[in-house]
């Protein structure tokens, strides 16, 4: 007889917590049991997934993170989308993670999430015709839907250690409104907050400065969320920091080298407030 009812899984938890046990550790022991009668325990997909989707400090071996989308394969591949996205699985095989997205997408409907994991994976495979062929598949508005279902696929980390994912970094160089207009639905989804969304643009450009010493794209981050946010303490902040790059702008009169996505006119029509700035 299984040990756990299904809807008692979550009471695991907080036992193998308590454990000591690492991710490692814990998975270790519950090696074999595919093949058991009752397949893998219901507390152990639990704490697995709670591992891996509340992003544990613990990096996975490749054997290992291997060994977790067998885990999935059997138990729950409907996950491999979220699981692959888990920064505890990036020594994960690539090859091994697109087979196994292929074989979810073979049995039934294609997601977007779905997709936009194929596509990362192609990314890590050097593969960039098969990542072409993946980001094709959709438009760029359900892309932003994806990206808002599994935010991970763009970025790894919360409050103070935001890290840009290999995808974030190719979208920067090649497709920047798309980057900035899945920030922008990630915030106004709370799935990021405007403060961690600048962490993100900061280190994922890097030495490329812009005004005030931060780079065009976080300023277009700042304009085209201030066109979708409703949240009035939002604007009042975004207003404050646009008008300082503005005014900065203006007095040194030099805007070599940025390229901002909308212009100054694209703006004004596009939002009332950039009619007061």
């Amino acid at each position: 007889m299984c040990r756990f009812d299904k809807r008692d899984c979550h009471l695991a938890l907080p036992y193998y917590k308590m454990s000591g046990l690492s991710l490692t550790e814990v998975i270790s022991r519950n090696r074999g049991l595919s093949n058991s009668l009752c397949g893998y325990g219901k507390g152990f997909l639990f704490f697995l997934k709670h591992s891996l989707y509340e992003e544990t400090l613990e990096l996975l071996t490749e054997e290992t993170a291997n060994e977790v989308l067998d885990i999935f394969g059997v138990a729950e591949p409907s996950q491999f989308p979220h699981v692959i996205a888990s920064p505890s699985m990036a020594r994960a095989s690539p090859d091994c993670g697109l087979a196994h997205l292929e074989r979810l997408e073979s049995i039934g409907a294609p997601s977007v999430p779905l997709t936009l994991s194929k596509a990362a994976l192609a990314l890590r495979m050097a593969d960039l015709q098969l990542y072409r062929q993946h980001m094709d598949r959709h438009t760029e508005m359900l892309q932003v839907y994806g990206f808002i279902e599994e935010a991970k696929l763009l970025l790894h980390g919360r409050g103070d250690t935001v890290v840009p994912t290999l995808l974030a970094r190719h979208l920067r160089d090649n497709q920047d409104g798309l980057l900035v207009a899945a920030m922008v639905a990630l915030h106004e989804n709370d799935k990021v907050k405007l403060d961690e969304a600048d962490l993100f643009f900061q280190e994922l450009c890097g030495d490329v400065s812009g005004p005030q010493g931060g780079p065009q794209l976080l300023v277009d981050f700042w304009e085209a969320l201030l066109m979708a946010s409703s949240q009035e303490a939002v604007i009042q902040e975004l207003l404050f920091r646009l008008t300082t790059v503005y005014i900065d702008r203006v007095t040194r009169r030099d805007g070599r080298g940025f390229k901002p996505l909308k212009s100054a006119d694209d703006l004004i029509n596009w939002c009332s407030h950039y009619g007061v700035l």
